[in-house]
């Protein structure tokens, strides 16, 4: 994917999760992206799923209906997995 392409999602996810937790919608300028940027890219790495056509929207249905993004509800199930293997 090309930084522009990277750069449009990142923002749309970013402003997302900003707005669902301020309840607005402020605007978000560019020093506040650029710091975002680099605060993810010293906290955060990147995996990209390969998903048969169609898929992706049934597992972000089954996310939502779990009140979390399709994201987080690919992280959530990870972790409990290695929970359970690590008895925890």
């Amino acid at each position: 994917m090309q930084n522009n392409e990277n750069d449009k999602l990142f923002d749309r996810a970013y402003m997302n999760v900003y707005n669902h937790h301020r309840g607005d919608t402020m605007p978000y300028n560019e020093s506040q992206k650029k710091a975002t940027m680099k605060y993810a890219a010293a906290n955060y790495e990147r995996l990209n799923l390969q998903l048969k056509k169609g898929m992706k929207e049934i597992y972000r249905a089954q996310a939502k209906e779990n009140g979390m993004s399709l994201n987080a509800y690919i992280v959530h199930l990870l972790e409990e997995k290695r929970k359970e293997g690590n008895n925890e």
